[in-house]
């Protein structure tokens, strides 16, 4: 888990350059932020052994607190949590041993405490019915999406304007991917995008930015794909 990989720093220079290290606060040993995770895992245990439900007021609130910290300790950053993740598997696969159960990891890291409280928000903004389709692809891994929109931030961090060619063709493919994810209903779409609008909330703890979802909506846009 990522707690438990503050004491293999051997295995943070196999996957981080030492200027990314310098940018990633994971690294970094510090007792208030050790003090931090110590004080949610505890908690996350305790909430567990009393049988409280994922979708819970008091889960919900834990789970969104969890992930801003865990987005904030990687630096905000999608790509080094893309790399942790790669580097903890290699860990588990290699049998360490974890501090945090797979039960607990199941319970956090899969989100279901986490995407209750965005699905609850979402609620105020789409009906029954596309909710349910939200619902049913949501819990669809998606590695392609991260790699897409990573593709896409780096346009955007370069300085390449959304109508470039390069944008346009990341643009296309971004739309086609959400579409196979949330059907082909431009309402729905629409619904989604006030939401975000509305509601800062739904992109904290995700890792993605607010500068970058608003990149791809105007490449989409001028591919005349909206």
């Amino acid at each position: 888990d990522w707690l438990g990989a503050l004491e293999h720093m051997k295995l943070y220079e196999a996957y981080f350059t030492p200027e990314e290290l310098r940018r990633l606060p994971f690294w970094q040993q510090d007792a208030r932020r050790n003090a931090t995770w110590r004080a949610m895992t505890e908690e996350l245990k305790s909430l567990m052994a009393r049988g409280v439900a994922t979708d819970s007021e008091a889960a919900s609130i834990l789970a969104q607190r969890w992930m801003e910290t865990l987005e904030q300790d990687t630096g905000a950053n999608l790509e080094f949590a893309v790399r942790m993740t790669a580097m903890l598997q290699q860990q588990k696969d290699a049998g360490d041993n974890s501090p945090i159960s797979e039960k607990v990891r199941q319970y956090m890291y899969l989100g279901e405490a986490f995407m209750a409280r965005k699905m609850s928000i979402y609620a105020k903004y789409l009906s029954e019915d596309q909710m349910q389709q939200l619902r049913a692809n949501s819990r669809k891994p998606a590695p392609e999406a991260t790699a897409l929109y990573l593709k896409l931030q780096r346009q955007m961090d370069d300085g390449v304007p959304p109508e470039d060619p390069a944008s346009q063709a990341l643009a296309r493919e971004w739309q086609h991917m959400m579409r196979q994810r949330v059907g082909d209903s431009p309402g729905l779409q629409a619904r989604i995008d006030l939401a975000h609008d509305q509601e800062p909330e739904l992109l904290r703890g995700t890792w993605l930015s607010a500068a970058t979802v608003a990149y791809i909506r105007k490449a989409v846009a001028a591919c005349g794909l909206v």
